[in-house]
């Protein structure tokens, strides 16, 4: 086993072992440790309650000294301070006539 495998099949089973609660991994090829899914809900008493997020890795040979590629596979968490945000943004671009550089 390559040595980078042997260092995500430790973490993986970090999560297995301290985080099943929390967390759901998933590997869609059980012989390729390359690629993964952590799944989660959003805490109870925030915006996010109720919700369930899905993370996919991606790692490469070069992996720890290069990062997994991570993204979200579902819809990813909107905090609502960026809702005001693109609501500004898409104003703005919409009135031309308010638009200042």
């Amino acid at each position: 086993m390559q040595k980078y495998l042997k260092r995500v099949d430790r973490e993986y089973e970090d999560v297995r072992t301290n985080y099943k609660d929390m967390l759901t991994l998933n590997l869609p090829n059980p012989a390729d440790f390359r690629l993964a899914t952590i799944s989660f809900k959003g805490a109870e008493g925030t915006v996010y309650a109720g919700e369930e997020f899905t993370l996919q890795f991606r790692y490469t040979d070069k992996y720890p000294f290069e990062s997994p590629e991570v993204m979200f596979i579902n819809k990813p968490p909107i905090h609502p301070l960026s809702l005001i945000h693109i609501c500004r943004c898409r104003r703005l671009l919409t009135c031309r006539s308010r638009w200042s550089p």
